[in-house]
Parts: structure tokens; C-alpha cells; sequence
């Protein structure tokens, strides 16, 4: 995950997501979700990372809307915690 360039705009170059066991439209709409939250998380700061990893405890993703807020709240303050 790529950090913001200099304007303070937060830019991501890609993002991956692997959910082991789940179903294709599962991935695709978690990857939604998840691109979705991000957008209305506003500015996360000029941060460059190369990775930002989340885990998640095992278990097919039942609830794709609150994984999606889970794996946002721990990206969120990953970046948080850098300088």
C-alpha cells in the first residue's frame, strides 16, 4: 500500500486482499467495501508504506460489511501509528 503524494491526498497503488475458503463474489464485494470505506475515511496523511498488513481471525467472512469495517479500522491506524 502506497502512501499519499505531497498535495496530502492519500493515494493506494493497489490493494490485495486474500480470503482463504471464501467464494469469488465474496472477495470482489469485500474488496468494494473495503475500497468504499477507505474513500469515506477522508485524508489518512502523506504516508509512504510499502505494505500494510491485517490479519483477521479465521472463519469464512459471514458478515462482509463488518469485515470490511474491521479491515479499515486496523489500516487506519496502522497509518496512524507511522511518522
Amino acid at each position: 500500500m502506497a502512501g499519499a503524494d505531497g498535495g496530502g491526498e492519500t493515494r493506494i497503488d493497489r490493494l490485495a486482499l486474500r480470503v482463504p475458503g471464501g467464494k469469488e463474489e465474496d472477495a470482489k464485494r469485500l474488496a468494494l467495501l473495503v475500497a468504499e470505506r477507505l474513500a469515506a475515511a477522508g485524508r489518512l496523511g502523506a504516508r509512504r508504506l510499502p505494505a500494510v498488513a491485517v490479519t483477521l481471525p479465521a472463519g469464512g467472512p459471514d458478515d462482509l460489511p463488518a469485515l470490511a469495517a474491521r479491515v479499515v479500522a486496523d489500516l487506519v491506524r496502522q497509518l496512524a501509528a507511522r511518522p
